[in-house]
């Protein structure tokens, strides 16, 4: 008689029994507090610029066309 475990009959596995999973549940506060990880913290810089740049550029053009609009309006007819 064979003592290997893969000869012969395959025995039935004692741990079997269909278990649901159960995955950690994190509280938002825990996942809001983790650390980020160095892609998640690259992305949040590169959208954190473009926020800027973009309320930069739309500053300019506000100021662009504030100061258009007070030329065409102090000159005399």
């Amino acid at each position: 008689m064979s003592i290997a475990p893969l000869h012969g009959r395959p025995a039935p596995l004692l741990f079997s029994a269909r278990q649901e999973t159960k995955w950690p549940r994190y509280s938002p506060t825990e996942l809001k507090s983790a650390p980020l990880s160095t892609r998640a913290r690259r992305v949040r810089r590169q959208r954190l610029e473009r926020i800027a740049w973009s309320a930069t550029i739309a500053a300019i053009i506000l100021v662009g066309l504030a100061a258009i609009w007070l030329l065409l309006v102090s000159t005399p007819k």
